[in-house]
């Protein structure tokens, strides 16, 4: 089992930043692969619930209206816009019913991950189906132990936003794409500073922002994966120690060195909700080798 461990004194995101790099399919264990395709497939009936639900229609509508470069069909309602626009639509589908994987700590995990991924299609003209599991596996793992520091079930409650589900959607496209040690740095730089306005938003008081906010944290992500990719000059935005511990230092928590580990079997058996989608999860799921 690989795993990566902080070196020294090294802020977290320069472990992620490597274990982005050198992670690869072969080093996932079966079992993460096989709860992952389920939560895949979780997060997909979510959507599909979703699109159909208030305010979904709307947002792809004007996701139409804008128009711009044919990158990625969006899912379920048909036509061609520009990768990040998609992402702007596939997001509140992943949110809208309240359907998808939940963590119990670091809370909604599939629903930014996933969304990002699909949008991201639009900008790779192939990806085999161990590329795209591996860049979501890592995603997931991501968001989650920053999320375990962060702790948002707290967060929420008093008032402060859950600015840590972009780094995990982030971490997935960086992979899927390719990105390197510097650009995957800078991306979670970039993004750190585009989408905080809209976590705030989405719960004061929660309303239809919490569906919209997925689609800002996935638009996000592909735009900044796409001007990292287009090589644009002097485009450096790497997060210092103190930001990239942001998550955390507001409950007075560091992340911790323990958050460098890589995918140890039993780290994702705590992470993974076992019943994903309460009231809709098969029955398999909770017999699953991840327990109860």
């Amino acid at each position: 089992m690989k795993e990566f461990k902080r070196i020294g004194n090294e802020d977290a995101v320069h472990t992620y930043a490597r274990m982005l790099q050198e992670m690869t399919y072969e080093d996932i264990p079966p079992e993460v692969i096989q709860y992952d395709k389920w939560i895949i497939l979780d997060t997909i009936g979510a959507m599909l619930g979703g699109s159909r639900m208030d305010g979904i229609k709307t947002v792809v509508d004007m996701v139409k209206e804008k128009g711009g470069k044919p990158e990625m069909v969006i899912p379920l309602y048909g036509g061609k816009v520009p990768a990040s626009e998609a992402g702007m639509a596939i997001g509140p589908m992943a949110r809208a019913a309240d359907w998808s994987a939940i963590h119990l700590e670091a809370m909604h995990t599939s629903e930014h991950t996933l969304p990002a991924l699909i949008a991201a299609l639009g900008l790779k003209e192939k990806v085999n189906g161990k590329d795209f599991l591996l860049a979501f596996a890592l995603g997931q793992e991501i968001l989650i132990k920053i999320g375990n520091a962060w702790k948002p079930t707290y967060a929420v409650g008093h008032g402060r936003s859950n600015g840590h589900y972009i780094f995990g959607s982030t971490a997935s496209v960086a992979k899927l794409l390719g990105l390197n040690y510097e650009q995957c740095l800078n991306a979670w730089g970039i993004v750190r500073s585009m989408t905080q306005p809209h976590d705030m938003a989405a719960f004061h008081p929660i309303c239809h922002m919490v569906k919209i906010h997925h689609g800002y944290v996935t638009q996000d992500t592909i735009n900044a994966a796409k001007w990292l990719c287009a090589a644009l000059p002097d485009l450096t935005m790497k997060l210092s120690p103190v930001s990239a511990a942001f998550l955390a230092w507001q409950v007075g928590q560091l992340i911790p060195k323990s958050c460098g580990t890589g995918l140890a079997r039993n780290g994702i058996r705590r992470s993974l909700n076992p019943n994903p989608s309460p009231g809709v999860s098969r029955p398999q799921r909770r017999s699953s080798a991840f327990g109860n």
